[in-house]
């Protein structure tokens, strides 16, 4: 048995689990990004709690890795298992490191969906855009395009996609309760 795929499975987990918020606001201004803010380990809360857009840049980057490297890795080796390409989203959503508390998965479903087809990339993006622009809600935005995506998903059995959307719409459950009790503040 080929025992580099579920090495790199596990190295694409490992990776997505990596705490890249938490690690450079805390280098950055000793502060705790999981007490700040959303208390979301991503890009957007680093920005909230530092207010440094290439520390949040420098987040954001990694983040958008978490997609891109299994996607191009397997696609190269291994194209008949490119569908488990979703590992590095799993893993920043879920971090080993962080008792299985990460972000939303955000960056790391934008950079994959970059590698997968840029088109849909900017779908996704157009979609973000009208839901925030009619709310003014980021993550109505966010939660519309995702659910966009996974519909296209399912029509086009594109089990990559639909398991990523399903990842990433796991971690909205809390927004949507602050949504309908009027905590959830709108904007940055």
């Amino acid at each position: 048995m080929d025992l580099v795929l579920p090495l790199l499975i596990y190295l694409f987990y490992i990776h997505g689990s990596f705490p890249t918020a938490f690690v450079v606001t805390y280098f950055y201004s000793r502060k705790d990004v999981t007490k700040i803010g959303s208390k979301n380990i991503g890009a957007l809360n680093t920005y909230r709690a530092t207010r440094n857009l290439a520390l949040t840049l420098l987040v954001l980057t990694n983040d958008i890795l978490k997609g891109v490297i299994p996607y191009i890795v397997l696609s190269t080796l291994y194209p008949q298992y490119v569908f488990l390409a979703f590992f590095g989203i799993l893993g920043h959503n879920y971090p080993i490191f962080s008792k299985f508390k990460g972000g939303r998965g955000i960056a790391a479903l934008l950079g994959l969906l970059l590698v997968v087809n840029p088109a849909l990339f900017l779908m996704w993006c157009v979609v973000w855009a009208i839901g925030y622009l009619a709310t003014r809600y980021i993550f109505v935005g966010a939660m519309s395009a995702i659910i966009v995506l996974l519909i296209f998903g399912i029509l086009s059995k594109n089990w990559l996609l639909v398991v990523s959307s399903i990842i990433v719409l796991s971690k909205y459950k809390e927004k949507v309760e602050l949504f309908f009790k009027g905590l959830e503040p709108k904007g940055l």
